[in-house]
């Protein structure tokens, strides 16, 4: 009998810890339910309020609204690229918003682009990138009917409608015709910097650009082109530049920069050693840094896309592909040279915007 009781007692526990076991899983997949379910209601809320306050407070009718996604804004560039697609697209109906700017909270790309999606915007200008989550991410938003542009830099793979960049070859061209503009007699030595983490060719067709030009329109100059291989960040960059400066030997007579990290962050280094008039720095930054040391002489130039160029492609590449159902797969943008002569125009500009 004792024999029978404890084993009844042994299965009542048992049952006991089958329910309670039960209990927590519903407990906790109720739980993550809840978390999914508002985190989806959250960005459903705030993209509906969102467009519904856009729609009744813009006080302009408009015939398609487009979103600008980049990775930061912090970047002059990127304000300057979406001033002026703003303002070519208020002229023509069309208005342009950047996500960036409205969800200022410390959203991913990925976010925006969910977030675009749930707006059901009509068009989606984007910084890519070489990533798949993102590729996928387009992909899903293309599938619903949602054109997508992918700008400077490209969603390769993916389903987007166009890419539109500076032409990277064109780009070494310009740097090789500032390198021919402002050479002396006393110049012999040209470093270019480049990173060796690179999924793509561009820095190859940069430098392809600055060789062939410097062969075809500089044959008459007595020049050493090198190219020097960084780490992928900007602090091996400047660290390189120390080392060099430091060692006393080869320091270049020119030193260009392919990126703005890189421009900001061995201008800092060439000033901290009083090298600004020794080495002239062409790079692409537009900071303020970059921007008065143009001003002052201790920057040759920077070589930024042409913004209102660029801005004024995102909106017709949208525009025919919305209207006609296709759009050329790629479009190259001209490079705008900001330089002593008309810095001071390019900051009145930037001024009034």
């Amino acid at each position: 009998m004792w024999e029978r009781v404890g084993k009844d007692q042994k299965r009542k526990a048992a049952g006991n810890a089958k329910d309670k076991k039960k209990r927590i899983l519903f407990l906790a997949g109720g739980i993550l339910g809840c978390l999914v379910l508002g985190g989806i209601l959250t960005v459903w809320l705030l993209a509906g309020k969102h467009t519904e306050s856009k729609k009744a407070g813009e006080g302009k009718p408009y015939h398609a609204h487009y979103v600008l996604i980049a990775e930061s804004m912090e970047d002059r560039q990127w304000e300057t690229l979406y001033q002026e697609m703003k303002e070519q697209g208020a002229a023509s109906g069309i208005y342009v918003e950047c996500l960036n700017r409205t969800f200022p909270q410390e959203y991913t790309r990925e976010d925006y682009l969910k977030i675009a999606v749930s707006m059901q915007v009509d068009g989606i200008i984007l910084e890519g990138e070489d990533d798949q989550k993102l590729n996928g991410l387009v992909d899903q938003a293309v599938d619903r009917k949602i054109p997508v542009i992918t700008l400077m830099t490209d969603c390769e793979g993916s389903k987007r409608q166009c890419f539109i960049e500076m032409g990277k070859y064109n780009l070494g061209r310009e740097y090789a015709r500032q390198i021919i503009e402002t050479v002396t007699k006393d110049t012999q030595k040209v470093l270019v910097l480049v990173h060796s983490v690179k999924k793509d060719n561009s820095q190859n067709l940069i430098l392809g650009g600055i060789r062939d030009t410097l062969k075809n329109e500089g044959n008459h100059l007595n020049l050493e082109l090198e190219t020097q291989v960084v780490e992928n960040s900007e602090f091996d960059s400047a660290q390189m530049i120390r080392q060099r400066i430091l060692s006393g030997s080869d320091i270049p007579d020119i030193l260009i920069c392919l990126n703005d990290q890189d421009t900001t962050s061995v201008y800092q280094v060439l000033a901290d050693y009083n090298m600004l008039k020794t080495v002239k720095l062409i790079g692409t930054s537009t900071e303020d840094l970059i921007l008065n040391g143009i001003r002052k002489g201790s920057v040759l130039s920077v070589i930024q896309p042409d913004a209102a160029q660029a801005g004024r492609k995102c909106l017709e590449a949208l525009e025919n592909y919305r209207e006609n159902g296709h759009v050329s797969d790629y479009m190259a943008l001209d490079a705008k040279v900001i330089h002593e002569e008309n810095v001071k125009e390019y900051l009145a500009n930037e001024t009034a915007k």
